[in-house]
Order: C-alpha cells, then structure tokens, then sequence
C-alpha cells in the first residue's frame, strides 16, 4: 500500500515538517508528501533540495481552484487563515491527483512507526478522526492532526461541507458550538456514514 500524506507550513513550520518526514520514511519507504508552502521561502527550500517523494503545491494554486478563500482571507488573521485552508488541502489532492486515500497530518507530527498501522484501521470506512483525550472539550472532541480521508464520494461531500464552514467562520477563539476548523469535527460521526473514531493513544499531544 502507496502511503499519501499533506501537510501545509510557512518558514516557521518547515523544519518541524523535515522532522517529521525523516521520521515517517525511517518506517516507510513508499510514502509521497504532499506540501502546501504558504510562503515563498518554503516553496523555494524544497524545489532546492528536489526531494522524489515531495510534491510542492503552491498558495497561488489552492486559492484559484478555491476562490471562495480570498473572500476568507481578508477578514481574518493569518493564523486563522491557515486553519481554514485544513479542508481544502486534502480536498485539492483528491480531486487533482491520482490517490486512493489521503492522510492529512499536522506538520509537527513526529513518528516511531509506518503510517499504515493507523490507515489500516480505516477498513471499509471512510474518515478517520481521531479523540482529543482530553477533559475539556471546550475545543472540540476531535483533534485535527491526523485525519484520513478515501477518496469517495462521502469523504468529499465531507471535505465540502467542512470547507463551507470554515469559509464562512474559522477563527482562534470559542463562539457557541464553534472553534477554529477543530470544532466542526463533532458533528460527524452523527452527519456522515462510515467514519472511524480512533482513541487519543495513535495521536499524542501535549
């Protein structure tokens, strides 16, 4: 099994994302990054080093195929703005490239075994979203880290509908039933079949 992962960083982000790609192909070989730059000095590094298994995905791109984000830019601040960005990443790779399943990762994961031991738990599902594990759930049940997504039609109806949500309000703070891109994740495995729900011990945070 081909193991497909994206992830988005700036400058800031980029050496925690190197980490976390020498950590995965420790493990496994035959994994392809998918990586939005949000900037020009990420963008740049990485067509430098001409890594195979590194395919570069400019800002420019995302926003065209995606207008609806530059609406989105201009009322919120740049942090806020890259959290809206989470649903439209691995929504581009599925319907741009030729993947079976998308593993959308944070870019500060580090990992100690292959990838596969957690998408085979994906089975005949969907989605996999994973548990935040923690008492509060102020900040929603789900941890966005590590989401996988098959490429079908209920991940991308899925995809879709999180992308409108955070268009239409994405910001660092809590409002009612809302945080972020993080909080939309607890309506589901209640609005959509064929999500799996992982325990927070295969996504540790502090």
């Amino acid at each position: 099994m081909k193991v497909d992962l994206c992830t988005y960083f700036d400058k800031n982000y980029l050496s925690k994302f190197l980490a976390c790609r020498e950590s995965i192909i420790e493990y496994e070989k035959n994994a392809t990054f998918y990586c939005l730059c949000l900037d020009d000095f990420s963008y740049t590094y990485l067509k430098k080093i001409q890594k195979k298994d590194i395919q570069i995905i400019s800002l420019k791109e995302i926003e065209e195929k995606y207008l609806a984000l530059k609406y989105a830019k201009k009322n919120r601040e740049i942090v806020e703005y890259y959290f809206t960005l989470s649903p439209f990443l691995p929504l581009y790779i599925l319907e741009n490239f030729n993947v079976d399943i998308i593993n959308y990762i944070d870019s500060d994961l580090f990992f100690f075994d292959t990838p596969k031991n957690i998408i085979n738990l994906l089975e005949n599902n969907s989605i996999i979203i994973i548990e935040h594990g923690i008492k509060t759930q102020r900040f929603g049940k789900f941890n966005v880290g590590w989401l996988t997504f098959k490429n079908d039609e209920t991940s991308k109806i899925c995809l879709k509908d999180w992308g409108n949500n955070c268009i239409n309000w994405c910001y660092d703070y809590v409002e009612e039933e809302k945080y972020a891109d993080q909080k939309y994740l607890d309506s589901w495995p209640k609005k959509f079949k064929k999500i799996k729900v992982l325990s927070p011990s295969y996504n540790v945070a502090p």
